[in-house]
């Protein structure tokens, strides 16, 4: 896999019973790549998560601001076993 990809916890520890999300975030280089994996790869996982552009061009601070990379992140309940049995301290 290219790019950066992590699992993301719950604040109150990896070994809670919360649920855990993967994002995902790649270079404008190779936005061609992050799309696919959007729409091809993780789609099963993805359910109201975009495709959002880093700086958001949406803010009023970023305006103007070229977009560097995108990112997108899977539903909160499909990675539980998964980020608790890779990040196990």
């Amino acid at each position: 896999m290219l790019g950066d990809g992590h699992i993301r916890a719950p604040k109150i520890g990896i070994r809670s019973k919360g649920n855990s999300l993967f994002s995902f975030t790649q270079s404008i280089k190779h936005k061609d790549y992050i799309e696919h994996l959007f729409n091809d790869v993780y789609t099963p996982l993805i359910k109201n998560s975009k495709l959002v552009p880093n700086p958001n061009p949406a803010l009023i601070q970023h305006n103007g601001k070229p977009i560097e990379q995108y990112t997108f992140a899977t539903a909160t309940s499909t990675l539980v076993y998964l980020g608790s049995s890779i990040y196990l301290p």
